[in-house]
């Protein structure tokens, strides 16, 4: 689904003219939260479904963090 959501989001933001710095902050906000879960997982701490439920979550923190980073391309 990160992948998908990726490509999709890149291609949109290069017709709107955005930078290649840009996506790729986007595209790292993307895949990050899913990065960090996937430990807890290996450990055994945090199930399938709480790295689903916890990495959306925190898919979402951390592209406002990159939208906030990059404000004046966003608004």
């Amino acid at each position: 689904m990160a992948t998908n959501m990726t490509v999709a989001v890149a291609a949109w933001l290069r017709v709107r003219g955005h930078g290649w710095a840009a996506i790729a902050e986007l595209a790292v906000a993307l895949y990050a939260p899913f990065v960090v879960l996937f430990v807890p997982l290996w450990l055994g701490v945090l199930s399938a479904t709480g790295v689903m439920v916890g990495g959306h979550l925190l898919m979402l923190v951390a592209i406002a963090a990159a939208m906030l980073r990059r404000r004046d391309q966003y608004t």
